[in-house]
């Protein structure tokens, strides 16, 4: 409680009584409640359970969510954090119909899963190995085609990763926040760049076709296969 009893220069016998009021209020007011943290899971239980339940009734196979210890072993194997709102859903159930992400997932399947979190970058890597995506973000595009991939693939890793929540649909593992827009990724150049944050833009004419080394013409190869394995099993 604030001395207002010690008399101040300049304070007049009302301006005196106001303090003491204002000082008595203070000291006789409750503590409020403490906000609950921003973004908390429990403030997301509610919708989780409305989405868990409208999978349910649309046919989709649920199964028990995800519990703490299996977020835990998910977030330190693929490297990155489950937004909150994300994280509440799949603690509510985990969906397992075609198209959903199995994080519960062993053997071949994990396999499956770990493809469908690189196929971004993978793709990426493929069209700008063919000189069809470039960042203006990253300067002018060097001729020698391993210099370009190493420049893309330095930036790439400055991007936020992207976490896959049905087929084609991903949603930024960053900011680690509820809210993030969930990105449709059908690998063409406009959606990639979109859901990177990068300002992808396809030349308005076609560049002639650069030979490739060896050695980097086979790393293509298998970013191909790939992406065309997990197109073509989603």
């Amino acid at each position: 409680m604030v001395d207002v009893d010690r008399r101040m220069a300049g304070l007049n016998p009302a301006h005196m009584a106001g303090l003491r009021r204002l000082s008595a209020r203070a000291a006789a007011s409750a503590p409020s409640t403490p906000l609950p943290p921003r973004n908390s899971l429990f403030s997301f239980t509610p919708l989780a359970d409305k989405v868990i339940a409208h999978l349910k009734d649309s046919g989709v196979p649920v199964r028990p969510g995800l519990t703490e210890p299996e977020f835990a072993v998910a977030e330190a194997e693929f490297g990155f954090a489950f937004p909150p709102d994300l994280r509440a859903v799949l603690s509510a159930g985990l969906p397992l119909g075609a198209g959903f992400p199995d994080w519960r997932s062993s053997g071949p399947a994990r396999l499956h899963l770990r493809a469908s979190i690189d196929l971004p970058i993978a793709s990426i890597s493929f069209h700008i190995a063919r000189n069809a995506l470039w960042s203006k973000s990253w300067g002018p595009r060097p001729s020698d085609p391993e210099k370009a991939m190493k420049i893309a693939r330095n930036a790439l890793k400055r991007a936020p990763l992207l976490i896959p929540v049905f087929n084609h649909c991903y949603i930024p593992c960053n900011p680690c926040l509820a809210g993030n827009p969930v990105f449709f990724a059908g690998w063409s150049s406009d959606e990639v760049s979109d859901a990177l944050g990068f300002d992808f833009r396809r030349e308005k004419v076609k560049k002639p076709a650069i030979k490739l080394s060896p050695e980097l013409a086979e790393r293509i190869g298998k970013l191909a296969e790939a992406v065309d394995r997990s197109s073509s099993s989603s």
